[in-house]
């Protein structure tokens, strides 16, 4: 049965740069991604994207603003054979209200902010988990179109 997740696209307001960080547990262990986690029994969606977020970057309910719903959700299945592990991840978004430095914590093992661009070279030289890259792309045509 698929366990529920998410995922935060974070964005600095003012350097246009978003918040990854390195993993230190499977799957993807040393890869960087977008912050997220499980989603607790009895926790709704956007209170986990706020803990995960809180727990792995160092940015606390003060420094970002979320957006009020997840604007997509994601499966990440296990790619040898679906029994390992199979997650819905919502992905939600939020910026940050000013200009913070991220400390890495839980299952983090580093945390920093990088562009687009350097995102889009991470993905091309296998340094970076999933589709965070096209996740962050439609966060961003959304959030330009208003709708974020």
């Amino acid at each position: 049965m698929p366990k529920g997740a998410v995922a935060i696209v974070c964005m600095c307001s003012h350097t246009r740069r978003f918040a990854l960080v390195s993993r230190s547990r499977p799957p993807d262990v040393g890869r960087w991604s977008l912050p997220g986690g499980k989603v607790e029994r009895g926790e709704a969606t956007m209170r986990a994207a706020m803990r995960e977020l809180c727990e792995e970057t160092g940015l606390g309910r003060e420094d970002v603003c979320f957006s009020a719903a997840p604007f997509t959700v994601s499966d990440v299945i296990d790619p040898a054979d679906g029994s390992s592990f199979h997650y819905m991840i919502a992905q939600t978004f939020c910026r940050t209200k000013g200009r913070r430095e991220l400390m890495a914590g839980d299952d983090a093992r580093l945390a920093a902010w990088f562009s687009l661009e350097q995102m889009s070279d991470m993905e091309r030289q296998d340094e970076i988990a999933g589709d965070c890259v096209g996740v962050v792309r439609l966060a961003l045509a959304l959030d330009r179109n208003g709708l974020l």
